[in-house]
């Protein structure tokens, strides 16, 4: 779980691994899942309304109510997400793209009442990583004429792109639509702390499914140290990265915000803005972080 501060620059984060029936818990039947403090559940099936506790040792805590404002999204072919040429290379990979959030977060000795935007993201699967791939780069994009995109990058042992790879678009209905890509780095990131190496400045030229019409997006984190080290039962490197994205298009302008993760990983994210405002995950979710206008 990780918390950052995007007025100074601060981040916080921790990682928990426990076993059931000691510290964790997960339903079968429902959405209930908890690991220590943290915890997701389903508070109405009907409306899908979720609430989500989370907290960082000592130094943050907060309390959402989630209110989905669009249907489940299933990526791949009906949730089947391929992710290389082995047939076992995939995932069940469910999304909630839109979530209306409010709650209340405490925040060493300020106490706020927050409200956002989110995503939450779902991978349900048994295999690793395909023979020749190394890692993967992931975002999402809301566009406020209510459409999302998602982009999944697997890379290559040569720095090539896998076939797997794929950008999606998803409509104000819902409704999917894979669309080609292309993906630039324009300048990196090293880690102190572990030198692993991350994308930071990037450059995704994709085509409007809606319009036909290219589109391109930049994006940059708004702060460079976002790394989860998976320190805890030697888990992979993530950098998760709240980004300031931009976008650029032939026609009217779209407004948008996103996020984007580097490398591999699974964890809960909640970040705090200026004027008490928050976008937050829930489990296996990834953060929203506002951005400028799309031309």
């Amino acid at each position: 779980m990780a918390l950052l501060d995007v007025t100074t620059g601060h981040f916080l984060h921790q990682e928990r691994l426990n076993r059931e029936g000691w510290d964790a818990r997960a339903a079968v039947d429902r959405l209930d899942v908890a690991n220590g403090p943290w915890g997701l559940q389903m508070t109405d099936p009907v409306t899908e309304q979720m609430l989500l506790r989370g907290g960082i040792r000592g130094e943050a805590s907060f309390t959402l109510e989630l209110t989905p404002s669009k249907p489940l999204v299933r990526f791949g072919e009906n949730g089947y997400s391929r992710k290389g040429a082995d047939p076992t290379a995939a995932s069940y990979y469910l999304t909630f793209p839109r979530i209306a959030a409010r709650g209340e977060l405490e925040l060493g000795t300020e106490n706020l009442t927050v409200t956002g935007e989110l995503w939450m993201d779902h991978e349900i699967s048994s295999s690793q990583l395909s023979a020749g791939q190394v890692g993967w780069d992931w975002i999402s994009v809301h566009f406020t004429d209510q459409r999302e995109l998602m982009l999944y990058r697997l890379r290559r042992s040569d720095s090539s792109a896998d076939p797997a790879s794929t950008l999606t678009w998803v409509d104000a209905d819902g409704r999917t639509q894979v669309a080609p890509f292309t993906w630039t780095v324009q300048s990196t990131w090293k880690s102190a702390k572990t030198g692993a190496v991350y994308p930071s400045k990037v450059k995704v030229v994709t085509t409007d499914p809606a319009t036909g019409a290219s589109v391109e997006l930049f994006i940059e984190p708004l702060a460079e140290s976002q790394e989860l080290t998976g320190e805890l039962g030697g888990g992979a490197l993530l950098g998760r990265r709240l980004p300031r994205p931009r976008c650029l298009r032939a026609g009217d302008r779209i407004g948008l915000h996103g996020a984007d993760r580097l490398c591999e990983g699974f964890e809960d994210l909640a970040r705090r803005k200026p004027r008490g405002g928050i976008t937050s995950d829930s489990i296996g979710a990834a953060a929203r972080a506002r951005g400028p206008g799309c031309r």
